[in-house]
């Protein structure tokens, strides 16, 4: 598992990492780079790569123009909603 601050910090550990990433969890309201925009850039280093968003508010209100598909996982969440949340970010 990689870990990172912001969505900035994020692409510099997909670019810098040779470890293996098949799934991104990110939150929809991240400061700095959006949602979308860590997707797209994700996406641009790692075509294979499945995204989850995950938010407290409503998947409708912060999708965006330009969002790579991906799965939504909504906050507060339980292990099975997750476990669901990566099953359909593989159907993406």
């Amino acid at each position: 598992m990689l870990e990172a601050p912001d969505g900035a910090r994020a692409l510099a550990i997909l670019s810098d990492s040779s470890e293996a990433v098949e799934v991104m969890v990110t939150d929809m309201t991240l400061a700095g780079l959006n949602h979308a925009e860590l997707a797209v850039g994700a996406l641009a280093l790692r075509p294979d790569l499945h995204v989850i968003y995950m938010s407290a508010q409503p998947e409708a209100l912060l999708r965006t123009d330009g969002m790579p598909p991906g799965a939504f996982l909504a906050k507060p969440f339980t292990p099975q909603a997750l476990t669901l949340a990566v099953q359909a970010a593989f159907t993406h």
